[in-house]
Formats: structure tokens, sequence, C-alpha cells
């Protein structure tokens, strides 16, 4: 007889997009499957990632606190140790068989230690690892093999440098520097095109089938918790063709957010990163019919992660799990899609920090929305009290589980905040305010009532320094004090 407990899957693509959503109301995305999981639970349409880039968004996640806290400010830095407090601990240590299938993206490896043995420390039984698409360049696992054997590794390779090497030469990051790219052609940042492996071994249908592969052969006497981590639609935009002609015909029905490129800001230390990122995007030289046509290929690629979560949900009925698991589908962060004519990540816009969270408890609910803004953190503290567990130590998370009960109302957060580099942010209700982190001085401010954009920067004009002075001293400095 199978453990009674509840189990938990937890599905995290890389870099979606809080509103690219059936259920959402995107009127031109199709995801049946996840837009049925939030009929059946409730899903939060203002949840705010803790940073806009991987690995800070990521330890915060696993930790409950933010990036100022645990020091991951930047991806491949001081990440939180394995011995620290995460809720993945907070489950084995309760008697949970933790694993993971696909992107994690967790952990600071360090040099000459095994990089899955590492991984493994931060609480999981088992995990069947895939890094992150530019990541296969370098090193080998099961996937890798997997494309080997099928005799297309080395042309998957080509492609994604071709897709990197003009990034690779002008953009001055430290993991682009290390590839070689000398004789390679060289990509459009914006180029979208399908990767050349066949579908059915494009890397979010490889997750996929592996996570149903485990669900089938789990047979333990003890409750599970899944971690499922997709690599799209993380660019490059390279989902399989069949799934992309859909959105490609419909092309002009494909919508293009706020186009207007970023003003400078009066931080120097945000300029740069401005400029930084511009040439990631090629800001002022990307067009809209760009942004259609990779925007196409990001939908394709949720669309095709949707379909794996519908096999994943009929694995789950066929082993009798589905009405004893908790389901929660969110990411770390969003991506820019060509709003302001950035791509990617890292800025402070709503399009990079907005991400989806929706929670089916076992046996599902009446679906409902709430409007209330919370935190990425706040996913794994839920399902934790949903378990009756106690919080992860030192955690600033809070629990959702009030809102699952019918009537409850659940004292809201006044603001939700976010770091990356040197920057802070806060969110409030009518305002965003960034700020950088040890000087204190002003890089961003947009009155959110009339500007949702988020096109007129407000930091620099003198007639809103009592705001900025108030936003400081009711939220931020409180928050950088913790």
């Amino acid at each position: 007889m199978l453990e009674s407990r509840p189990n938990v899957v937890l599905i995290m693509p890389d870099q979606h997009r809080g509103s690219i959503l059936g259920c959402a109301g995107e009127p031109v995305i199709s995801t049946p499957n996840l837009d049925r999981i939030a009929a059946e639970g409730i899903r939060f349409s203002r949840t705010s990632s803790q940073s806009p880039l991987c690995q800070p968004a990521r330890a915060s996640f696993l930790t409950g606190r933010y990036p100022h806290q645990h020091g991951c400010i930047i991806n491949e830095r001081n990440f939180p140790s394995p011995e620290e407090p995460n809720f993945l601990h907070t489950l084995r240590a309760a008697g949970y068989h933790v694993a993971g299938v696909g992107k994690v993206h967790v952990g600071t490896v360090p040099r000459g230690e095994d990089r899955l043995s590492h991984l493994m420390q931060y609480g999981f039984n088992e995990l069947d690892e895939a890094t992150g698409k530019i990541s296969f360049l370098k090193g080998n696992n099961r996937y890798t093999r997997v494309l080997a054997e099928a005799g297309v590794l080395d042309s998957y390779r080509k492609d994604m440098l071709e897709r990197i090497a003009k990034m690779a030469d002008d953009r001055p990051g430290a993991f682009l520097r290390t590839f070689e790219v000398d004789g390679v052609d060289r990509q459009e940042p914006w180029y979208a095109g399908p990767a050349p492996v066949p579908p059915e071994l494009f890397i979010d249908n490889y997750v996929g089938r592996s996570a149903v592969e485990w669900i089938k052969g789990f047979d333990r006497e003890q409750p599970f918790c899944l971690w499922v981590g997709f690599c799209g639609p993380h660019d490059p935009y390279d989902a399989p063709q069949e799934y992309a002609n859909p959105y490609l015909a419909r092309f002009a029905s494909i919508p293009v957010g706020p186009f207007q490129p970023p003003e400078p800001t009066p931080s120097e230390r945000y300029n740069r990163l401005l400029e930084y990122f511009g040439v990631y995007s090629g800001t002022g030289r990307i067009q809209p019919e760009h942004v259609r046509r990779l925007k196409a290929f990001y939908y394709a690629n949720v669309s095709l992660i949707d379909d794996q979560i519908g096999a994943i949900q009929m694995a789950l009925r066929e082993r009798g799990f589905a009405d004893n698991t908790w389901i929660v589908y969110t990411s770390d962060h969003g991506d820019m899609l060509g709003d302001h004519q950035m791509l990617s990540k890292v800025l402070m816009y709503k399009g990079a920090l907005h991400v989806p969270l929706i929670i089916r408890p076992p046996g599902g609910i009446a679906g409902s929305v709430v409007d209330d803004p919370v935190e990425l953190i706040d996913g794994p503290a839920t399902i934790l009290d949903g378990l009756g567990l106690l919080p992860v130590r030192d955690s600033h998370a809070r629990s959702l589980l009030p809102y699952l009960g019918e009537g409850h109302h659940p004292a809201k957060r006044d603001a939700v905040f976010a770091e990356v580099n040197a920057f802070s942010a806060v969110v409030t209700e009518g305002f965003k305010y960034v700020i950088e982190r040890d000087t204190g001085a002003p890089c961003l401010l947009f009155d959110l009532t009339t500007d949702p954009d988020e096109n007129r920067n407000l930091a620099a004009e003198s007639g809103w320094i009592a705001v900025r002075q108030e936003l400081y001293r009711q939220f931020l400095a409180p928050f950088l004090a913790m």
C-alpha cells in the first residue's frame, strides 16, 4: 500500500512570462492543460519574481529569502550552500522522496567537484538533470547522449553557437566569452527558428517524457515531490516548426508590447546594464516583425510544454495519484519579449518580473483567480503549509493557503520586492521604484496608475522627489534592513 500523504508535482519552466497563458486572457496562446489546472485550483495573477535573473530567483524560491539576504545576486556566484535551510530539505526530512527531472539550475558547483553530486546535496534523492539550452554546448548528460545516439548532437551544437556568436562578439559577459566562435556564422539576437533535431528529441519533449517515465515507475512506500524543470521557453527561440506554424499563421495578431526603448536613467550603473542588454537584444535595430516572429516561437514552446503537462497529468491519473497530489506551476522569471526593444530578462520591467503561479490542491477545487500581489517565494511556503509542515527557517515567504479556503481573504501584501546585481526594487499598488542598493541612488520610478507599460521614467524629475523618499522610507529601508 503506497503512502497516503499527498504528493507534490512542481512544474517550473525557465523564463515563462506570467501573461502568456490562455487562462490569463492572452488571446493568441493555446494552453488547454494549464487552463484545466487553473480551473481546478487558484491562479495568482500578480505574482512577482524575487529577481529577473535565473539563479537569484531560484535561490529565493528554495530558501524563502531575498537576494540581498542569501547573497546570490547574479548567476553562478554565491548561491546558498546545500547546508542552508530550503524547502526540499524540509520535505525530505518529513519523509518525502524528492526527485528532479530537467533543469533545476541551483547551486554553484565548486571547482573539481562532481556537478550532479553537488546538486543532489540540495535535498534531492535522485536527479536527472538537463542544463539550459546554451549550457548543452559544454559538458554532457543523459540528454546530450540521446542526441549523440541519434546523430544530431554536433548539428545541435553548431546551431546553438551560431545563435550566440554575435552576442559573444559584442556582449561583455564572462559566460559568453568562454565559447570559441571564430569562423562561426552569426545570427541576429532576435533570430527564431527550429532547433535542428527531430521534434521528439526537442529538449522539452525529452523532459516531459522523462517526467512521465518517472511517475509511471515510482513504487516507493512514501510520498514524493517531483520537480519538473522545462528548459523552455527560455531563449534561443527554437521550438519545433510544427508548433510554431499555427502562430506564424496568425503572425499579425500576435501582440507587440510597448516598443519605446529605455531612456538613460539617473544611475550610471543601471545605464551600463541597459547598454549591456541593448547589445544582447539588438535595441535600435529590432523591428516589430522580428518581435512577432520570435514571440511565435516562444508561444510555440509554451504550447509544447503545455502538451507535456497534459501527459504528466495523464500519468498521474493512470497511477491513481491525481486526487492525492498538489500541482504547482510557476517560473523563475519572465521574458521581455521585445518590450522596450529588449529581449530576455535581468531588467526591472514587468515583463521580466511577472511570472505565473497556479496551485491545484489534491482533488481540485472550484477554480478562482486572486488579483492580490504575491511573490514567487510564496509558492513553496504554501505547499509546506498545506502538508502541515513548518516553514523554512528564516524564510520571509507567506503561505497562500488561506486563499484556498472558501470565503477567506487574508491580509494582502502592501508591496513586493525584487533584486538583481546592484539594484533593489519595490512595487506597490501605484508605483515601481528601483534604486542602487548600496547608495540608495534612484534608477527607475514609474507611476503605474497612469503608465502601466512603464514608458516614462520619473526618477530624475524634481516633482517626484517626495514620492521617492516616501517609497524608500516606508518600503525599501525596512526591506534592506531585513
